[in-house]
């Protein structure tokens, strides 16, 4: 458990306050274009400050802070639980689609296949045949499919002692969907003329990206109680000592309701403003 500073004052649960304690952690670096707030952040960041500053009482950011003070623990808890969560912001449905455009490049004809070959999103992936004998083609088809990951158009699971399967991506599955024959037939692609359309086609709304970011933290939510469940029954089927620190996924969950909390605060004032 991390140690309290002068930082934290009184109102938030300890388990939350325990989380607070280095609020100067940078958040992590977004797909977004040099210069430019991620909206999707800027309005959970929001709901994160105006949940926080009423629940401790802290001054709002029109009103007066006393001399000296700093950002406050609302502010240290709103950069941590977007620390918390940042790896389940839906970047590839908003700008990092953008981004993942303007890095497309010339499929070679390996590629392509593998492309055309995968399993389309939210589908049993598809299973990876076995490489080719030839140790020449077998690197080519590895280097393939690193070409494909990297460019965000393929997810590879597995491994290769059990066996691989490859899935599209969203912008995977829209490149299939708007540039299919030129892929089949080996056609040179002018990516140039389609990176609009391509990167306009995976981008939702931020109403729905707040839902999204809401249900992949609720699942979140879910796996760690579930876990934390399964692992206290083990131990007592076993008669064992607790080893595990069962106060850190106090710690999370209280993070991850808190950020659940934000999320439908934001979403119901869209859903006002749009009344």
């Amino acid at each position: 458990m991390l140690s309290l500073g002068p930082r934290v004052p009184m109102g938030f649960p300890m388990n939350v306050a325990a989380l607070v304690a280095a609020p100067d952690a940078p958040l992590p670096r977004l797909p977004c274009p040099p210069g430019q707030v991620c909206e999707l952040v800027a309005v959970v960041r929001r709901a994160l400050l105006e949940q926080g500053r009423k629940d401790t009482d802290e001054p709002s950011e029109t009103e007066s802070r006393p001399e000296g003070g700093d950002g406050g623990a609302a502010e240290s808890l709103a950069e941590h639980a977007l620390l918390a969560v940042r790896s389940f912001l839906p970047c590839n449905r908003c700008k990092g689609a953008e981004s993942m455009v303007q890095g497309l490049r010339r499929l070679g004809h390996v590629e392509r296949g593998l492309l055309l070959a995968a399993a389309a999103p939210d589908t049993e992936p598809s299973a990876l045949q076995p490489p080719p004998q030839s140790r020449s083609a077998a690197e080519t088809e590895r280097r393939a499919l690193r070409t494909l990951a990297r460019r965000g158009l393929l997810t590879i699971s597995g491994s290769r002692r059990w066996g691989r399967t490859i899935c599209r991506t969203l912008l995977g599955q829209v490149v299939v969907e708007r540039l299919g024959p030129t892929l089949q037939t080996g056609t040179p692609i002018r990516w140039r003329r389609h990176r609009v359309a391509l990167a306009a086609a995976p981008r939702l709304p931020v109403g729905e990206l707040l839902a999204e970011l809401h249900a992949a933290v609720t699942s979140l939510r879910e796996t760690i109680t579930t876990t934390a469940a399964l692992r206290a029954m083990n131990r007592w089927r076993r008669r064992r000592v607790m080893t595990h620190d069962a106060a850190g996924d106090d710690d999370k969950l209280a993070l991850l309701d808190v950020v659940i909390r934000a999320i439908d605060a934001a979403r119901n004032r869209l859903a006002s403003h749009a009344s």
